[in-house]
């Protein structure tokens, strides 16, 4: 039951990371050149600029805006990280489980 609760909640929070990436794409779009930060992601990995380019703004209000959802976003991943670990243990758990209940090996 613990395990069926987890997983139903970790469903739940999906909805709400994708709400928080959209937000964090929103907000990213107002502060960073956009061709910038293409040529960054052109390969599998991010590319650091050369030449450290000027931001797209230099809006204080805007970076902190910024700044607070690549925190929360961080702290949402953070979770969503510990919770998936405690999944994989209830799921390992609930395979004994079964595995003696039902003199399996």
């Amino acid at each position: 039951m613990a395990y069926d609760r987890k997983m139903r909640q970790s469903v739940f929070e999906l909805g709400d990371e994708q709400q928080v990436r959209g937000e964090y794409r929103e907000k990213a779009n107002n502060i960073f050149d956009g061709e910038i930060f293409h040529r960054m992601m052109i390969t599998k990995e991010i590319i650091r600029p050369v030449g450290n380019p000027s931001l797209f703004t230099a809006d204080k209000t805007l970076i902190n805006g910024f700044m607070m959802e690549v925190q929360y976003m961080e702290k949402v991943n953070q979770k969503q990280q510990l919770r998936g670990q405690e999944l994989v243990n209830q799921a390992r758990k609930l395979i004994d489980d079964i595995k003696k209940q039902y003199h399996m090996e």
